[in-house]
């Protein structure tokens, strides 16, 4: 039966987490890594930014092991190169907010804009570096036709299901998300999360949360 685990409780009484792993989510990594420093002039995401990195920095240090996936890394990598082409074209942190992705337009400045392609370059190598060091892959199960054919799309995206069918087939129920499409996830054993939009969600579904 699915727990949730409110993360700024977790924090706040140093109370530990009754697992040895967990996975997370790509909005999780997004928090934490902040790649373009948007918690500079956001301060719910700056609070959501030092809770998420002071709860993952504390699980690490008492060996509790974050893991990610395949899917969860290219989620991330999609977030990086929009994200980094609209700063690069607008120049501002808030004005990319509302500039396009133009992908054609992205190809052609990696492969004859120098400065585009330095950029990108340290980009890429700050994208190893999460997963190599903060949030190691764990390869996907091997029966990947139960993978598809468990997919439905009808209470959850295809990464969310991803990352629920690598947890479980891991044995590692745990994955830490401020996405509700989780709570859909029975067999899931904890779903941490920072969201009060969760917690409620959660309460209103009889959900226990710890």
């Amino acid at each position: 039966m699915l727990t949730v685990v409110d993360v700024e409780r977790l924090v706040k009484d140093k109370k530990k987490l009754p697992c040895e792993a967990f996975f997370v989510d790509t909005n999780i990594i997004i928090d934490y890594k902040d790649p373009f420093g948007r918690s500079s002039f956001d301060f719910s995401l700056a609070r959501r930014n030092a809770t998420i990195t002071e709860a993952i920095d504390k699980l690490k240090s008492a060996g509790v092991r974050p893991h990610s996936t395949i899917t969860t890394a290219q989620e991330y990598y999609k977030h990086i190169q929009v994200g980094f082409y609209k700063l690069y074209v607008s120049k501002d942190i808030e004005e990319s907010l509302g500039t396009a992705f133009d992908p054609e337009d992205f190809k052609t400045k990696r492969d004859s804009d120098v400065d585009f392609m330095a950029q990108w370059d340290l980009q890429m190598t700050q994208f190893k570096k999460t997963f190599s060091r903060n949030f190691p892959l764990l390869d996907l199960p091997a029966n990947v036709h139960g993978l598809i054919d468990g997919f439905k799309g009808s209470s959850a995206d295809f990464g969310d299901h991803a990352l629920w069918h690598c947890a479980l087939s891991a044995g590692i129920p745990c994955v830490f998300s401020n996405d509700s499409d989780f709570l859909s996830f029975y067999d899931l054993k904890y779903l941490m999360t920072t969201s009060r939009k969760v917690l409620d969600r959660a309460k209103d579904k009889g959900v226990e949360i710890v």
